[in-house]
């Protein structure tokens, strides 16, 4: 399968890169450098600047990063300017979901910005942060961060959380990877919803 995806043309380019989360490397940084030249070389996608394969600005842009054989995240971005020398990728207008064999879209979770570290081992989201868990319950704080060693989104923010019933105030929230399961730290109060 071609790493890279055309839907309508070429400013819908999608670059994949499907690569184990807890293993190994994303892309190293010789191979995204040979990435970032090609797509520069051939006009491929958008990518704004490649100047000295130091920095580029890809458009359009979609990773696929597992986390076990099954269960994997896709994170997608409007812009990513991604840094081999730093080590690091800054997307804008990203939207991760969990995606797990036995259901689907367990969770999205949408965010102005986020940092991602081109090792795997970090992504961070800031800015007007909203995700959706499967139980249909919406959740709102001002960053969410990924901790690969517990297998935990969570963030000491205040969080903003509703189900059906009710609007909840908590000081913090942590989503298990692996169960599935959100829970909401330090402290709440809840506000029942009138119907």
């Amino acid at each position: 399968m071609s790493p890279f995806k055309t839907g309508g043309g070429i400013r819908n380019l999608g670059l994949f890169a499907a690569l184990p989360w807890a293993h190994s490397r994303w892309l190293p940084a010789p191979v995204l450098r040979t990435v970032i030249t090609g797509l520069a070389l051939f006009g491929l996608g958008s990518v704004a600047s490649a100047a000295a394969a130091d920095k580029a600005i890809l458009r359009g842009l979609t990773f696929m990063v597992t986390q076990s054989a099954d269960d994997f995240f896709r994170v997608r971005a409007r812009e990513a300017e991604i840094s081999p020398r730093s080590g690091q990728a800054l997307l804008t207008d990203v939207t991760v979901n969990l995606v797990q064999p036995i259901s689907e879209d367990p969770l999205d979770v949408r965010a102005d910005r986020a940092r991602v570290s081109l090792a795997g081992d970090a992504l961070r989201m800031e800015g007007a942060v909203e995700g959706l868990d499967e139980k249909g319950r919406r959740f709102e704080t001002a960053w969410l961060e990924y901790d690969q060693s517990r297998g935990l989104l969570f963030t000491s923010a205040p969080v903003l959380l509703f189900d059906a019933q009710s609007e909840i105030r908590a000081n913090g929230l942590e989503y298990d990877m692996q169960t599935r399961t959100l829970r909401l730290t330090g402290g709440t109060q809840v506000q029942s919803r009138r119907p």
